[in-house]
């Protein structure tokens, strides 16, 4: 074999290692396209849905508090039990979008609907019970205003917790 076939056969041999590696880079570019296309149109507003439910989340925490803290008088009882409800249904809307169009495989639905059922169960079984006694400590417990000056904006209520009222206690 002459040194010109030898260089031939070395030149060849790196022209098909050159191809070959060319061909899984752009395979691997493939791959990756596919898995960010995926992350892109599945994970992302996936998640931005359940990010508002998690907003709806906070919005239902935070009137619960208000309710519990703030709820004086039944106009605004009434009001924070309207954004309570209206927090609830936008949640269940977020979370019947994301059961709609953004579940990925059986796992997901199966860690959906798990979690649909505990939330449920137990946000009834929470909100009985804020209700239940948020009720009863505002018929036993009288509220007094106190102003520092008589041009200054009343504070809210001063309450003091009944000492035998716990979560377990029924209506």
């Amino acid at each position: 074999m002459t040194i010109v076939r030898r260089l031939i056969l070395t030149l060849f041999i790196a022209l098909i290692a050159l191809v070959f590696v060319g061909g899984y880079g752009l395979l691997q570019l493939h791959h990756s396209y596919e898995r960010v296309d995926g992350l892109e149109t599945r994970t992302v507003p996936g998640l931005k849905t359940i990010s508002m439910a998690l907003d709806d989340v906070g919005t239902m925490r935070l009137t619960v508090y208000r309710y519990v803290v703030d709820g004086i008088d039944s106009a605004s009882q009434a009001a924070m039990q309207k954004a309570l409800d209206d927090a609830d249904k936008s949640f269940d809307a977020h979370i019947a979008d994301y059961a709609q169009n953004d579940i990925a495989d059986d796992t997901d639905r199966t860690l959906l609907e798990g979690a649909r059922a505990t939330r449920t169960a137990r946000w009834r079984y929470c909100m009985t019970r804020v209700w239940c006694i948020t009720r009863r400590w505002r018929s036993t417990t009288a509220c007094t205003r106190i102003s520092t000056t008589p041009s200054s904006m009343p504070t809210p209520c001063a309450r003091k917790m009944p000492p035998r009222i716990s979560w377990r206690s029924g209506c």
